[in-house]
């Protein structure tokens, strides 16, 4: 399975794709199918001998035995090449997958790391809370059975499965609500040590 391109002074080293179709269950989108043509030959090493993204994650994955990847739906072209390299190295593990998706900033675009509020280090600085911050992420693109909830309530109700297909786009004033009732939700000593 391993290609090593030996034509250049400092070769790469490519894992050969997939010479048949390869599904895999993402628990948001159901059954994802790629095609053998649509995962070429890809690079899991590069020339100066750093493991490319896919072969770092595949790698990091198998040492932690981690059973359950979430992430965006950006990286679902990745998976594919991550089973790969788990099937080449003799890795049988089964591992479950879930794709999120994106969220919009509110000109409606793929939110950036140069939009402030997807840091949630500058959520905190601006005074939002990190209960408020929680129950707003949980909120988006989900079905809850209330708007207000903490961390230990959406634990008793909450279901990967059921979180939208579509973007959502981010709300400051939704989160801005949220941080509000939760301000409310403080007792005495709370309020205090967050007033220093």
């Amino acid at each position: 399975h391993i290609l090593c391109i030996r034509d250049s002074p400092k070769p790469v080293v490519r894992l050969r794709g997939s010479q048949v179709e390869m599904k895999f269950v993402d628990c948001i989108k159901g059954e994802i199918e790629f095609a053998p043509n649509e995962i070429d030959s890809f690079v899991i090493l590069k020339e100066d001998g750093i493991p490319t993204y896919n072969f770092a994650c595949a790698a990091d994955d198998m040492l932690y035995d981690i059973d359950f990847i979430v992430r965006g739906e950006d990286h679902v072209s990745n998976t594919p090449k991550q089973i790969l390299i788990h099937q080449s190295l003799g890795y049988a593990k089964e591992i479950k997958f879930a794709h999120l998706p994106i969220l919009l900033n509110d000109e409606g675009k793929k939110m950036s790391k140069r939009d402030n509020a997807s840091s949630v280090q500058w959520l905190l600085d601006s005074g939002f809370l990190p209960q408020a911050i929680v129950n707003y992420l949980i909120l988006m693109g989900n079905k809850t059975p209330c708007e207000v909830f903490t961390l230990q309530e959406s634990l008793e109700w909450f279901d990967i499965s059921k979180i939208a297909k579509a973007p959502a786009r981010f709300d400051i004033d939704k989160l801005k609500f949220l941080n509000r009732e939760h301000f409310k939700r403080l007792c005495e000593q709370d309020l205090a040590v967050l007033l220093g």
